[in-house]
């Protein structure tokens, strides 16, 4: 783990706000293949759908759709479906588009729940943008601004439609890219605004407030990536066989996401999150936005690298220029904004407590170990008891088995998948003590049928909870005129 970083600990819901397709790839791609794979609820919210996003359809990466470039809905359309694909390589079930989303006007001041509905909007489209430099983006011309821009799009009025889903989704953490939009693509820059705005708007109302998470990278980061690209020796024979893909500068101005080494005093520490142990699940995603992402490759074996080690793989973009995939993710918080937070106690830090998160899953783990053990004791001791006057049913076997049934939910509810691991590991432990023939040939867990059922009968039922569905075990509301609206001009929910 880099120095002076704490590491990412999931801890209820997750909901990261995008401009376009392929940015929560690009931009939180680790953060939400582990987030998802912790069993935690994510939700990807889209602002618009790139219509005016270059296509990469060349002899080296041919797509076949190079006509799309310029024809916004039949790329818009092109796009939500590779949306689509890299979502489900993430792991992410639900997603929304900003513009399918009705808003709830409750007023500039009021903070009462009596709120009228407000209609979806007019489609959000893509502002476009224009290379100011390698890796650089700057606005494009006022004069050349697509009806329904999202930077156009009053302040306001997306960030209501996006508090809708921040109430809805009841998310812990809300993450975004820092104000100068990771790399200065307005849309980019207006997601953040729209974020922060939304997360404001809660706090006026007296609602309790997610963690507001902004993607960043320390620069010594940045730069020892770049500096690690040009080093590899895939890297040079990449270049030599595709003569179009160049290195970036390592000593090139950087683009914003690119924070000081030395935090301010007083400032949280970042939020790192590794990339190698996910890297199948963020290549499978990248790959999946072939229209805008070319070169994928992988520099190891996705074993997760030692601290010093700074990347672990490269992609491009249309721009030709390989970008370095680092060894971690960074996340840094803003200064508090307003309003109670739902996952830190005192508002004094928009960071959810890593540490006090940690603290609570370990316990809450050595807690269903211990619900594990105590079901175990009770159902090896009980559960040959059979029927009266029916020896051949086990009435004690169906109620033990029922038993560790009712508390393996109870712990993955409470505990997630850690706390079902944990029950299971107790719950074990103490049945093959207990099946361990004692001094004088005296067994709780006889070689019979009634025995094997409890033994293997209870791991499959600890083993099926695992499977059960994560909805079941999610904190947020089922609020079906927003869960159930269709996220894009198709139809389709990612």
């Amino acid at each position: 783990m880099p120095a002076g970083t704490r590491p990412v600990v999931p801890d209820g819901g997750l909901v990261a706000v995008h401009a376009h397709p392929d940015d929560e790839t690009l931009a939180t791609g680790a953060l939400l293949a582990t987030w998802a794979a912790a069993g935690e609820p994510v939700t990807v919210v889209t602002c618009t759908r790139g219509e005016r996003g270059e296509v990469i359809d060349t002899p080296t990466h041919p797509t076949g759709v190079g006509h799309l470039e310029g024809d916004g809905p039949a790329l818009a359309t092109h796009r939500e479906g590779e949306l689509a694909g890299a979502l489900a390589a993430l792991g992410v079930r639900d997603h929304l588009f900003l513009d399918t989303v009705p808003a709830v006007d409750r007023g500039p001041t009021s903070a009462s729940p009596q709120a009228a509905a407000v209609p979806p909007a007019a489609r959000y489209t893509d502002s476009g943008m224009a290379w100011a430099a390698p890796g650089i983006a700057r606005a494009a011309a006022e004069a050349s601004l697509p009806d329904g821009a999202f930077v156009a799009v009053p302040l306001d009025e997306a960030a209501a439609r996006l508090a809708t889903v921040l109430r809805d989704r009841r998310p812990a953490v809300v993450v975004t890219y820092e104000s100068g939009g990771g790399y200065g693509h307005p849309d980019h820059v207006r997601a953040h605004e729209v974020t922060r705005r939304a997360v404001e708007l809660l706090g006026a109302s007296g609602e309790e407030t997610p963690a507001f998470w902004q993607a960043v990278a320390p620069e010594r980061t940045v730069r020892a990536a770049r500096r690690a690209l040009a080093d590899r020796p895939e890297v040079r024979e990449l270049l030599t066989g595709e003569g179009a893909l160049t290195l970036p500068d390592p000593d090139a101005t950087l683009p914003p996401l690119a924070v000081p080494d030395t935090a301010a005093a007083g400032a949280p520490p970042l939020v790192a999150v590794g990339v190698a142990t996910v890297l199948p699940a963020v290549h499978g995603a990248m790959r999946a936005h072939a229209t805008q992402v070319q070169a994928v490759s992988a520099a190891g074996t996705g074993v997760e690298p030692s601290d010093g080690e700074p990347l672990v793989g490269w992609y491009a973009l249309s721009n030709d220029v390989l970008a370095p995939i680092p060894s971690h993710e960074f996340y840094a918080p803003p200064a508090p904004l307003c309003g109670p937070s739902r996952n830190a106690g005192p508002p004094t830090d928009s960071l959810s407590d890593v540490e006090t998160s940690t603290g609570r899953m370990v316990g809450r783990a050595a807690a269903c170990a211990l619900i594990g053990a105590v079901v175990g004791l009770v159902g090896t001791v009980a559960h040959r008891a059979p029927v009266v006057d029916v020896p051949a049913l086990h009435l004690g076997l169906v109620l033990a088995l029922l038993a560790v049934l009712a508390a393996s939910v109870l712990a993955r509810a409470w505990g997630g998948y850690t706390g079902l691991v944990a029950f299971g590991v107790g719950w074990v432990a103490v049945v093959q003590v207990l099946a361990i023939e004692g001094p004088g040939g005296d067994v709780l867990v006889p070689s019979q049928v009634v025995g094997y059922v409890w033994i293997y009968g209870g791991m499959l039922v600890v083993a099926a909870a695992a499977f059960l569905p994560r909805s079941w075990f999610s904190e947020r509301p089922v609020r079906p005129a927003l869960h159930e609206r269709p996220s894009g001009r198709n139809g389709h929910r990612a």
